[in-house]
């Protein structure tokens, strides 16, 4: 472990509650840091029960889908059936540290829809212009030049309104 220096040099030796190694910390990290890695916090915390707040314990758990920042579901992969994570697994929206990662709701319902997993060219288009409405009525698959041209022919100027 590299030596950690305040400005005029003082360090700190203090010994990890779980293992008995000595660290050397800032002063000002006293009582605050008590374990020599993140291995050893991870077990301190989990006799605390701090591990129990995870996922479906969580008071804010919501089913494992959540907005994102676009306006489009995302489902938790761990609360996929176990054959789905298996078969869509290729389709991971964001791939996360504890689990397989995430997946866009509307393509895993496409997916399903069609059987198989979906390319990395094929699109979810949604009919009716609202990210949010993953109904399958609404959703249609596309090929991506298709999607641009479908786009394209909808563009109107904003002063004359002709159609370009």
């Amino acid at each position: 472990m590299s030596e950690v220096r305040s400005k005029n040099g003082e360090r700190v030796k203090i010994h990890c509650k779980v293992c008995g190694k000595a660290v050397y910390i800032h002063p000002c990290r006293v009582g605050i840091r008590k374990t020599c890695s993140r291995k050893c916090g991870d077990i301190t915390r989990a006799k605390a029960g701090r591990f129990s707040k995870l996922g479906s314990k969580n008071p804010n758990w919501n089913g494992g889908r959540f907005p994102n920042k676009k306006g489009y579901w995302v489902l938790n992969f761990n609360v996929l059936p176990q054959a789905d994570q298996e078969m869509y697994a290729g389709m991971a929206y964001k791939k996360s540290q504890r689990g397989r990662g995430y997946i866009l709701e509307h393509r895993y319902l496409m997916a399903r829809r069609v059987g198989r997993p979906l390319e990395r060219n094929e699109l979810v288009h949604h009919l009716n212009g609202i990210r949010s409405d993953n109904r399958l009525e609404n959703l249609e698959l596309l090929d991506m030049r298709l999607h641009s041209r479908g786009h394209g022919s909808q563009a109107k100027c904003p002063r004359c309104g002709y159609e370009f």
